[in-house]
């Protein structure tokens, strides 16, 4: 695998690297690059430093498996590391990243992180933890036998690990990540000294974003000082990329690609708008707000199911594209107020992204990866935005189900014919069975 292991801190004279032995035994197995940042290529950074050998154009991302922040996201300039926007779409599109060592000394986060965002997963609760059995430096060793509420899909972090030794650890509550490391069994946490509270303190977590991962670990953990007085440290963080990249691995071999994929360029999705409903191409004005007055007691859970049950019924059909933001008869509404009614502290592309990722998640018999589902933001002259969503031909004899909640969340089955979306009754999904199963066993 390529690994890009960004430093503690960039420097006028190159960086600061404090995990040398990390980074010795993760070059051991795969390709490592080090650097102190990356960069956009209209950022300042990278015009003042272009030819620097220690900052990274984010263009060579799209080479690289996993991107490692060593010293948490932000550096001891109050500067992000690594652009948010640039590690949304190396997530979303099959990366993992890791950022290590989030400290109380080191969380100069910015206002993303802070609000746990769908990136993220988790955020600092401002808590720290604390262990009796805590060395002079105040790091602990952490034991997987004395750990709880973990993650089951991610018990293989711990295969040969005895212990993770962690200084400085902060409690993270997660949103919508896997936990996979919390305190001892009499760990406490602490909330300036105060406050003191015996329970479950993860201090490390997985998020599932989009086709890869993000993995926060709430401690000092990759440090020299560290890692040399427990050399599990740098296996557990090997285990953990394993783990997230051969997950991302089985995910995309579940992928069968379709006959006809729906995925195009941006130019050919945002033409799409303009377009006339058909069997392959369905609209919809929103999906968290009612966008027409006269419907305004219509309920959120409403508003999805009629989102919902058009994906279903593309993937049941021929496949297509879904246009979230525009109505039926083709004026562009966007989404403002679909954004301020995400839920999130930053309502914002990626708070309803969440939302709509939680969405398939809940009410469909599959999840987002294995529908493979995908997305594309196509601005509006206003400067608010298009949601479009490629909904490739189900290439299975099984159905795309989806819960109704106008009948008790019972999973129906829906298909396109032409531009209406029907439900099916039972004899129809039987005709549907043998129907696809035919229009499969005929395919090359």
């Amino acid at each position: 695998m390529k690994i890009v292991y960004i430093a503690t801190q960039l420097t006028y004279s190159g960086i600061e690297h404090f995990g040398r032995s990390l980074t010795r035994h993760l070059a051991s197995e795969h390709q490592v690059r080090v650097c102190g940042a990356i960069a956009l290529p209209d950022s300042r950074l990278w015009k003042t430093r272009v030819a620097d050998e220690f900052v990274m154009p984010v263009a060579d991302l799209a080479d690289v498996d996993v991107v490692l922040l060593e010293g948490g996201w932000i550096d001891g300039a109050g500067a992000e590391k690594l652009p948010y926007s640039a590690a949304e779409e190396f997530v979303r599109r099959g990366g993992q990243l890791i950022i290590a060592d989030l400290t109380r000394d080191t969380l100069q986060v910015s206002d993303r992180m802070q609000g746990a965002g769908g990136l993220f997963g988790a955020v600092p609760t401002g808590r720290y933890l604390y262990d009796e059995t805590a060395g002079a430096n105040g790091a602990t060793y952490y034991l997987p036998g004395e750990m709880s509420a973990l993650a089951p899909r991610y018990q293989p972090v711990f295969d040969g690990i005895d212990s993770v030794l962690a200084a400085s650890a902060i409690e993270l509550a997660p949103t919508t990540a896997d936990i996979v490391s919390t305190g001892n069994k009499f760990t406490v946490t602490l909330n300036m000294d105060t406050d003191m509270r015996l329970d479950v303190a993860p201090w490390a977590t997985i998020n599932t974003y989009g086709s890869g991962h993000v993995v926060l670990v709430g401690a000092c953990v990759t440090y020299d000082a560290i890692v040399d007085l427990c050399p599990d440290n740098a296996r557990w963080i090997g285990n953990i990329i394993t783990a997230v990249c051969d997950e991302t691995r089985e995910t995309s071999n579940w992928r069968v690609a379709a006959k006809t994929s729906p995925r195009d360029t941006h130019h050919d999705v945002a033409s799409l708008l303009a377009q006339p409903e058909s069997q392959r191409l369905e609209r919809k004005s929103s999906f968290l707000t009612p966008t027409d007055p006269t419907r305004g007691g219509v309920s959120k859970d409403i508003l999805k199911h009629a989102v919902g049950k058009s994906i279903a019924a593309l993937a049941n059909t021929d496949g297509g594209h879904l246009i979230i933001g525009q109505d039926d008869a083709g004026e562009v509404l966007g989404l403002a107020a679909d954004f301020a009614a995400s839920g999130s502290r930053h309502p914002d592309r990626d708070g309803w992204y969440q939302q709509f990722v939680h969405y398939v998640r809940d009410n469909f018999s599959d999840t987002w990866e294995s529908l493979q589902l995908g997305l594309e933001w196509v601005p509006t002259s206003s400067g608010d935005y298009v949601a479009i969503i490629a909904v490739p031909e189900r290439q299975s004899s099984t159905p795309v189900m989806v819960k109704d909640p106008k009948k008790q969340n019972a999973e129906k089955v829906f298909v396109r014919r032409g531009p209406v979306t029907v439900a099916l009754s039972t004899p129809e999904v039987i005709a549907w069975y043998e129907a696809r199963r035919e229009r499969l066993a005929h395919r090359p």
